[in-house]
């Protein structure tokens, strides 16, 4: 070591001043500063070696061209200072920032005794850039939250990345990471789900310069895939077409049709929750076993076995009900293999809604969440209720989860069962179902009832609807682009002959008496060639005997383009049926001397060049009779006096 400054990237060593070999030197006070010989990388260095007497010689490392900079730390004995990277930045508060990224090394030692001095390899660092990894786009498209998007099971999804680079993107990859054991490489790909669920979508960056730099961000995309239609009320007219010319279109709407709610089908759908089941934002039923939380008001009205329900509460074993009683805080645990419905046993009597129902403990449980919380805006807002992680009645390592979720305006329910587990400790009955305030009536998933098929457990995921499906309580309209009705069947034909915007309505005719109305749109563009053409005129030709008789199709050719802007770029043939013309085939050839018969008819096609886009008329072929001349008398004149020979005479007169 010496007094002085180096610039080195290149491998090299760091000895004390007795270099590789000797001690380092008493009574000695030098000041070494190394810096990088490249712009923006940082000074190294990596002690293998280090020892100096204890508390008498010291070495002081600062971060920077020279000792005012923020120091590192100050090393004596044989405390080995290890790897040493320069910061560009200040590393003390109020500290100064080392843009050069340079180390400065002090070494003090008093009279007595050598110390052995160290050894240091010489190195420089280059910092990684700065990488944001970016969603820019999905397709099916993103949802207006832009962090999810929604697709069928073996549906094909494209995601579109891209990344922000503080210094150059050249030789940058993309890994995608689909969540279901998957992924792919590059800017933008593609990935189709096998199954239903929920994924996490991930997309890291990883550049070469320097090799290895990664972005950190989370871009935060979730898909969900294979999931049942939205509970809420809803119409899809279908995806935008796009025609050449005028034909037929099937309209064909898709919306949630339901009926009153005095019955109920029962059906399962993909395990896809539409929330969490952890962190609804209203907790109930914290460490209190067998409990009912106070009634809380519902902040819509839900119609519920022919019930308008105005407030909810909620039971710590699994369990919901409308008919409220704020005087009643026990929840019963003991189903006792009764099933439902029941109106008898309190631990059914007493609810609706079973998520299952069963003897959990949020007392005993660790973690555990029972909670609630209002989503969404009217008319599409839900009541979601979930029960996370609580353990089964003396149980600890038997967690349930489970979740309903209750639809505005539809007045749908939705349960979903993430586990339900078996305790052999103690009461291990279950039921899943809803069940009226009198429990008289009650519609339960197959094998779902207490203690059926000798009692039953849910470690593989599942959910069910309860669809109300009494009389019809939607209407359902296709409108045109003056709102008037032109269909109430969902699937109807269409031929535009423009570009044209159709609307699909539902109505929805609750036990609220306030109609909900949805529409969706679908237009039809039409993108080809406009066809201008002319109606042909019915060919006659004279009665010249037995037939057939020979007519010249080609005299309309003429008169059907006859308006057009090109006449030469339309096709013209002419065919003996409607059919024939409509599908382009059997044209008639020999069309200047056609042998036809009187009242036969004629189709004529005008095709524009051959994009498809086509007129089809029809014309008669008519025979007209032969006159009827009869014989006149000769016209006589008297000569005038000139007796030249000429006068003049009236023809018309024998008309």
């Amino acid at each position: 070591m010496q007094n002085a400054t180096f610039n080195q990237c290149s491998a090299g060593f760091f000895y004390d001043s007795g270099g590789e070999f000797g001690p380092a030197g008493n009574n000695e006070n030098l000041t070494l500063t190394l810096c990088p010989d490249n712009p923006g990388f940082q000074s190294q260095v990596n002690f293998t070696f280090f020892q100096l007497q204890a508390n008498l010689d010291f070495l002081t490392i600062y971060n920077g061209p020279n000792a005012t900079y923020d120091e590192i730390g100050t090393f004596t004995a044989v405390t080995n200072p290890g790897l040493i990277t320069a910061s560009l930045t200040a590393i003390n508060t109020g500290g100064q920032p080392n843009p050069d990224g340079c180390l400065t090394f002090v070494y003090t030692s008093n009279s007595t005794g050598p110390s052995a001095g160290w050894a240091a390899e010489i190195s420089c660092f280059e910092p990684c850039q700065d990488i944001t990894a970016n969603l820019d786009s999905t397709l099916p498209d993103l949802e207006a939250s832009g962090d999810l998007v929604i697709a069928d099971v073996n549906e094909i999804i494209t995601f579109n990345g891209s990344g922000t680079f503080s210094s150059d993107g050249t030789g940058a990859t993309y890994l995608w990471d689909f969540g279901d054991g998957n992924t792919a490489l590059g800017p933008s790909v593609t990935h189709s789900y096998t199954n239903a669920g929920i994924y996490d979508v991930t997309l890291v960056i990883t550049d070469t310069n320097p090799s290895g730099c990664q972005s950190i961000n989370n871009i935060g995309l979730i898909a969900q895939v294979g999931a049942s239609v939205p509970g809420n009320p809803y119409v899809e007219a279908g995806d935008d077409i796009s025609i050449t010319c005028p034909e037929p279109v099937q309209l064909s709407a898709q919306f949630l049709d339901l009926g009153e709610t005095n019955t109920y089908t029962v059906n399962e759908i993909p395990f896809v929750p539409p929330f969490s089941f952890q962190g609804l934002s209203n907790s109930v039923n914290t460490n209190i076993d067998d409990s009912w939380d106070e009634p809380r008001n519902l902040p819509f009205d839900f119609c519920f076995f022919g019930n308008l329900e105005q407030e909810f509460q909620v039971g710590s074993n699994g369990i919901i009900r409308f008919d409220v009683d704020p005087l009643d805080t026990y929840n019963a645990y003991n189903l006792q293999n009764n099933p439902l419905p029941n109106n008898t046993n309190e631990a059914l009597a007493e609810g609706n809604v079973f998520t299952p129902v069963h003897d959990i403990d949020p007392a005993a449980s660790s973690g555990e969440e029972i909670a609630w919380e209002i989503i969404g805006n009217a008319p599409n807002r839900v009541l979601a209720v979930s029960f996370y992680n609580v353990q089964m009645y003396s149980c600890s390592s038997a967690l349930a989860t489970h979740m309903a979720v209750f639809y505005e305006t539809t007045n749908v329910i939705d349960i979903y069962v993430q586990k339900a587990p078996f305790c052999d400790a103690f009461n291990n009955n279950k039921a899943i179902g809803i069940q009226n305030n009198a429990g008289t009536e009650a519609f339960v998933p197959p094998g779902r009832n207490t203690n059926e098929n000798g009692g039953w457990t849910i470690d593989v995921p599942e959910a069910w609807r309860f669809s109300p499906a009494g009389d019809s309580i939607i209407v359902f309209e296709w409108l045109d682009e003056n709102d008037n009705v032109i269909s109430t069947d969902a699937n109807f034909e269409v031929i535009p002959t423009e570009t044209t915007t159709y609307k699909a309505r539902v109505t929805y005719n609750t036990c609220t008496g306030n109609p909900v109305v949805v529409e969706d749109e679908i237009t039809i563009t039409i993108d080809g060639f406009e066809l201008q053409t002319e109606l042909p005129n019915n060919l006659e030709v004279c009665n010249g005997g037995n037939p057939p008789y020979s007519f010249d199709l080609e005299l309309n050719t003429p008169v059907v383009t006859s308006s057009a802007p090109t006449p030469g770029d339309l096709v013209v043939t002419y065919h003996n049926s409607q059919a024939d013309a409509e599908n382009d085939v059997g044209a008639i050839t020999g069309t200047n001397n056609y042998l036809g018969t009187d009242g036969e008819i004629i189709f004529v096609r005008i095709e524009y060049l051959d994009s498809g886009c086509n007129d089809v008329y029809s014309f008669s072929l008519n025979l007209s009779g032969q006159p009827i001349i009869n014989p006149v008398s000769d016209l006589e004149r008297c000569d005038d006096g000139l007796n030249d020979g000429i006068e003049l005479f009236n023809l018309e007169s024998q008309t």
